[in-house]
């Protein structure tokens, strides 16, 4: 039987400031080598994906100090979607931190779209669920509020929990500017909601 592999995560560790590495991520679809459409960190950096090949992704620390994150790369969307449909979505840094839904309760920061792929997002917040975190109030709670409404045609957000995309419409659904989960969240999720604001 061939080998399958459309998710893994590379570690990518105490890049120094400007400097560049490749790291082989191991994404095979039928044995072979396929590549990622989607490399997103597990946190906000300034290290960015600058290429990628069916083998190797290659990130490039554009900030101004060392910094280590985990990426997800995956090929395809999401399981229903071909891979050659979608277009591909690749970390090119975060913006300025702030407050903002849930009353300034949770940390939000503006994400760059990845011009270079076409595409992009002009918003991006992130919710942490923990009890003795600044929202213990997101524990147990089944929606967060964003500080804009999202723009409401298709593919014009991306909904993350603990690194899955998650399903539109079977996992979560917007009211306006609330996401409304299907299941609540527990103790350590952490939900990102990446998305273009709509314009009004």
């Amino acid at each position: 039987m061939s080998s399958q592999l459309l998710v893994s995560v590379v570690s990518v560790t105490s890049l120094g400031a400007g400097v560049s590495v490749t790291r082989a991520h191991g994404l095979t679809s039928g044995g072979t080598p396929v590549s990622p459409t989607l490399v997103f960190p597990d946190r906000v950096t300034s290290i960015i994906v600058t290429e990628v090949t069916s083998t190797t992704v290659t990130f490039r620390n554009a900030g101004t100090v060392s910094e280590t994150a985990n990426f997800r790369c995956e090929r395809g969307w999401q399981p229903e979607v071909d891979a050659f449909s979608v277009t591909p979505m690749f970390w090119q840094g975060g913006g300025s931190a702030g407050n903002g839904g849930n009353g300034g309760a949770t940390a939000s920061n503006q994400v760059s779209a990845p011009n270079s792929v076409g595409g992009g997002w002009s918003d991006y917040e992130e919710f942490e669920a923990v009890a003795g975190g600044p929202s213990p109030n997101l524990v147990g709670s089944a929606s967060v509020t964003l500080r804009h409404v999202p723009a409401s045609l298709p593919q014009q957000h991306l909904v993350v929990r603990n690194g899955r995309i998650m399903r539109s419409s079977r996992d979560y659904a917007f009211d306006g500017n609330e996401v409304v989960l299907a299941r609540i969240l527990t103790e350590g999720d952490i939900l990102v909601v990446y998305y273009n604001k709509a314009v009004v």
